[in-house]
């Protein structure tokens, strides 16, 4: 359980690392959703999620 959290979207280039598990080339843009939650304060996750290029994210509004 958690009280509250953070979510942020960004480019980010690939590493060699990451250009190697997404199959793609090294300092290809990728995007980043990275995720911070927290439960009264006291932190719970934080954790960065890549997806490989040509990944779209969607919302409605």
């Amino acid at each position: 359980p958690y009280t509250g959290g953070d979510i942020a979207f960004s480019a980010k280039p690939a590493s060699a690392e990451d250009a190697r598990h997404l199959n793609c080339p090294e300092k290809s843009a990728l995007l980043a959703v990275n995720r911070l939650t927290w439960d009264h304060g006291q932190s719970v996750t934080a954790v960065e999620v890549l997806f490989a290029p040509g990944h779209q994210m969607r919302t409605r509004i």
